[in-house]
């Protein structure tokens, strides 16, 4: 049986909005660090400007890995998060889930059908800042039917927290080792 997939957003979960979480004295008293992007942004016209990643991700992510999941990358950056944030955060080679770039619409994020499609029947744990909402019926549908699915909600001004990680751990320590035990 496959692996369980932690499906990783960016913007908001790993990047931080400075002025969401109250400046950057803020981010930085949280261990966030600031760096200069210049490059195609998500449409792929020329993009520039700071980007707040925090380096505890980095290790937090590579926890999950080490536990035997497979991280992916779910966000509207795309093959820029592999080249331009993982070598920031010492992430090891993850794959990316194509996503579209775009909010929730109907009460669906857009990110919902790739995501689906690409973790098939795997168990995923999938956290990001943007849900529409109806990600907690489809999450609590595959659990009824056998499918361990964690969605983890990340508040957009504080970013990835280690109680997010903690969940994920007891997750894949419960839900994901009983289901590959079967």
């Amino acid at each position: 049986m496959r692996s369980a997939v932690v499906a990783v957003d960016v913007d908001g979960v790993l990047a931080a909005d400075a002025a969401l979480a109250g400046g950057e004295h803020v981010l930085a008293g949280l261990g966030y660090r600031m760096y200069e992007f210049a490059g195609p942004g998500p449409d792929g016209r020329a993009a520039a400007g700071t980007v707040w990643l925090n380096v505890d991700h980095g290790a937090w992510l590579r926890e999950l890995h080490d536990r035997g999941a497979e991280l992916a990358w779910a966000t509207s950056w795309g093959a820029r998060a592999a080249d331009w944030v993982a070598p920031r955060l010492d992430l090891p080679e993850m794959p990316v889930i194509e996503v579209p770039n775009h909010g929730p619409a109907f009460g669906w994020s857009p990110k919902c059908g790739p995501i689906r499609r690409w973790v098939a029947d795997r168990p995923v744990a999938w956290l990001d800042d943007s849900f529409g909402g109806k990600e907690l019926g489809w999450a609590e549908d595959r659990r009824n039917d056998g499918v361990p699915t964690l969605i983890v909600p990340i508040e957009v001004g504080r970013g990835l927290q280690r109680k997010h990680i903690d969940d994920v751990v007891a997750w894949l320590d419960t839900d994901v080792a009983t289901y590959l035990a079967r």
